[in-house]
């Protein structure tokens, strides 16, 4: 009974006048220029992420390498190998 009552009910989405309409087309014609592929900068968001996970090997193996020359032992590692992760 109830469903009846909703289908036959218009809802606001049929009842949008022309310059909602064409707001809505706008606002899709610019999310869809933004979605357009950029193969540019991309390689800049890639360049960073390899710089990031390089200091982070480096400054472990560092560590690493200062840890055992000054006697220390690996469980110091591991704790900086867990922050690291």
């Amino acid at each position: 009974m109830q469903h009846s009552k909703l289908a036959s009910n218009p809802g606001p989405a049929t009842t949008l006048d022309s310059d909602t309409d064409l707001s809505r087309r706008e606002m899709f014609a610019q999310i869809k220029a933004l979605c357009k592929p950029n193969n540019t900068s991309i390689w800049w968001v890639l360049v960073g992420e390899y710089a990031l996970l390089a200091v982070i090997i480096m400054g472990c193996t560092s560590f690493y390498h200062y840890s055992q020359s000054q006697g220390y032992s690996l469980g110091w590692a591991v704790a900086v190998y867990a922050i690291s992760v």
